[in-house]
């Protein structure tokens, strides 16, 4: 009778914490998801060349089509994406990487280091 007793609150506490333990990691995914994919604006603090690059169907065929350098001291809002370093956009540019049937967008291939964050 002391055995099964025993097990049973074993098993109750060793349930109680795996669950607490799912439970935590939704939330740090939902806090990664949040922080790390919204845009941010940042100001260019040192001059980097940025490509628009061509959304071709496989993904592996985009390519870069056209170039561009931002220079010291301009505004533009930055996101992290999977396949990209940063995704640049600004207000007037092209901004095809979130939207159904767009064609191009703006990539930095530099990780850090040539921006600073404002918001």
């Amino acid at each position: 009778m002391k055995r099964k007793s025993l097990l049973m609150s074993f098993l109750v506490i060793f349930g109680v914490l795996l669950s607490l333990n799912i439970f935590g990691r939704n939330v740090q995914a939902k806090y990664w998801k949040e922080y790390y994919f919204k845009p941010r604006e940042v100001k260019v603090i040192k001059p980097v060349k940025i490509y628009k690059m061509k959304i071709a169907y496989p993904l592996y065929k985009t390519h870069a089509v056209a170039s561009k350098t931002l220079r010291r001291g301009q505004k533009v809002h930055i996101r992290d994406v999977a396949s990209y370093e940063w995704l640049v956009t600004h207000k007037g540019w092209a901004n095809g990487y979130f939207k159904a049937h767009g064609k191009y967008f703006w990539q930095c291939p530099k990780a850090k280091g040539w921006y600073k964050l404002v918001r």
